[in-house]
């Protein structure tokens, strides 16, 4: 009996130790409890399989003869990487993947004697569970486009898409940043970093400056989400607005405001599709040397120094 009423006794005093330790928990400073990461959000796992990385490599085409060249023995004279965001109405672009050269100065050189031709589109998820290689992705535009966006159709499996937001107004949402840990042309595979900071903002107002402070060597843009409450406990969350690059600015742009999303008729067709192109060596160069792309050939032939 005193063996029981020793072990009895015992129990009680750690149940009360137990207590005491909730009851001092409940006491904490609100500040002491960890705050999740943007990565543990819903909007995180939302959007996460609808973003992927864009390169858009072009040509370069000499305006009186019609020859196409690349540059320093590679297929494409040059190339950008942008996001593209997976939607319902198609593949959400920037200026980024339809006018890369825009963003070349080596353009620029050789600009009065030669006209830019999209030669390969390539696009990556920004996350996966394996395979992160750059895919062939030739895009078509259909149908008319939002004001300082592009929408493509785009010959992709789509795992994930997400709603676009059409109504104006204030909204409370996340701008979200993309990012590459290493520099896409030397290790295409790497990392993308996703980073979100909540924000208020009144779409269909007009561009509105924003910065991104960070060590990272590649910023790729970014995205404003809105959360929509549908009741019930049920939410989902829409695209608003995308982040552009503008004379070195980052700036968000909310496009989609009152912007009907139809079938272009016959006569409103403007379908572009990108010739591809066999992948080649990408490496830079402070020299510039055009390459002659012969067209029956599957390989380009690089130029002998």
């Amino acid at each position: 009996m005193k063996k029981i009423a020793i072990i009895t006794f015992y129990a009680f005093l750690m149940t009360l130790s137990v207590n005491a330790q909730l009851l001092g928990s409940l006491k904490m400073d609100p500040k002491e409890f960890p705050t999740p990461t943007f990565s543990d959000s819903s909007v995180y796992k939302s959007i996460k399989g609808s973003v992927v990385v864009v390169r858009q490599s072009y040509q370069v085409r000499n305006r009186k003869t019609g020859k196409v060249y690349g540059r320093n023995g590679r297929a494409d004279f040059g190339h950008h990487y942008s996001l593209g965001i997976r939607t319902e109405a198609g593949l959400v672009l920037t200026d980024g993947a339809i006018k890369p050269w825009e963003y070349d100065p080596s353009f620029k050189k050789v600009a009065q004697d030669y006209e830019p031709v999209i030669s390969l589109t390539e696009i990556r998820d920004v996350e996966s569970d394996g395979d992160v290689k750059f895919k062939q992705c030739p895009l078509q535009l259909e149908r008319p486009q939002p004001d300082g966006a592009w929408i493509a159709n785009a010959k992709d499996i789509v795992p994930q898409a997400i709603e676009i937001d059409l109504s104006g107004g204030n909204k409370d949402g996340w701008l979200i940043w993309f990012t590459a840990k290493k520099n896409l042309d030397n290790t295409p595979e790497s990392e993308i970093a996703i980073r979100a900071n909540s924000k208020k903002i009144e779409a269909g107002n007009g561009d509105e400056d924003v910065n991104y402070t960070s060590d990272s060597d590649m910023v790729l843009g970014g995205m404003y989400i809105c959360p929509i409450y549908l009741g019930g406990g049920h939410i989902i969350n829409k695209l608003v607005g995308i982040v552009v690059k503008d004379d070195k600015q980052w700036k968000l742009r909310t496009p989609f405001v009152d912007f009907f999303i139809e079938k272009p008729s016959d006569n409103q067709s403007t379908k572009e599709e990108t010739p591809s192109i066999e992948e080649t060596e990408n490496t830079e160069s402070e020299e510039m040397e055009l390459t002659p792309i012969e067209k029956d050939k599957k390989k380009s032939k690089k130029n002998k120094k």
